[in-house]
């Protein structure tokens, strides 16, 4: 099948569009050495290139990967298929890598939300909550955990390597676990880190903390990265499996 190509922006735009059998792979352009294709856990493909790199070029890259995107794409379907959540009683959840059984208990009066027992999650909530809010009341406890943990690793890692201190928030992001505002000392981190091993979580803290230092990706920054955290390659592999 012929790869086809939808080009939305002029030939060197940061941002274009491939299609591979009915799959959309999104084409960024950065300041890069080489080619990077990912295909990701929510089904997202992404191809990365350098800016001076041509469209035919990152055709011909995606064509000749056509059977490895497809075997990905795949999986990830299935995988988020399969782990659709529906915060009812019963259901695993991950809580700093960690599976937790979710318990569902009905009140009357009084707040709804989640606590962590010895025996997993429970939730509180009137019933009726349909999923939606009941997704949000997990969302709540997620971000307090993890506000919890990052707020005391920042300062931990911060005092560690002379850093003034930072500021930080939490939201639901799509392609990154983090970002630094070097200017601001102000960093974002994904919710989603709330479900990640705690070791991980500390990778992606080192990481935007190297950025008050080195505010590129370039090799300066990952010897910086190697020189603070020697193990960061297999934190950062792990990683890629959430």
């Amino acid at each position: 099948m012929i790869l086809q190509v939808c080009v939305f922006l002029y030939t060197f735009a940061k941002f274009m569009e491939l299609i591979i059998d009915d799959i959309k792979v999104e084409v960024e352009r950065r300041r890069v050495r080489s080619l990077r294709l990912t295909v990701y856990p929510d089904g997202r493909v992404r191809l990365v290139v350098p800016w001076l790199t041509s469209m035919l070029t990152a055709k011909s890259f995606v064509e000749s990967r056509r059977e490895w995107v497809l075997k990905h794409y795949a999986a990830a379907k299935e995988r988020k298929e399969r782990k659709e959540l529906q915060y009812t009683d019963g259901e695993e959840h991950l809580l700093f890598g960690v599976p937790m059984r979710l318990r569902i208990e009905y009140v009357n009066s009084g707040s709804n939300g989640v606590l962590e027992r010895s025996e997993g999650l429970v939730m509180y909530c009137r019933k009726g909550t349909d999923r939606e809010n009941r997704q949000a009341l997990m969302e709540e406890f997620y971000r307090a955990r993890l506000s919890e943990y990052l707020k005391d690793r920042l300062r931990y890692y911060c005092d560690m390597y002379k850093e003034e201190k930072v500021s930080f928030r939490i939201r639901q992001m799509k392609r990154e676990w983090g970002s630094c505002m070097a200017r601001k000392r102000s960093m974002m981190f994904n919710l989603r880190l709330s479900k990640v091993p705690k070791e991980l979580i500390d990778y992606v803290i080192v990481h935007e903390v190297c950025h008050l230092r080195v505010q590129n990706h370039s090799r300066q920054f990952w010897e910086l990265v190697e020189s603070r955290m020697p193990d960061y390659k297999d934190r950062k592999k792990e990683l890629g499996k959430y």
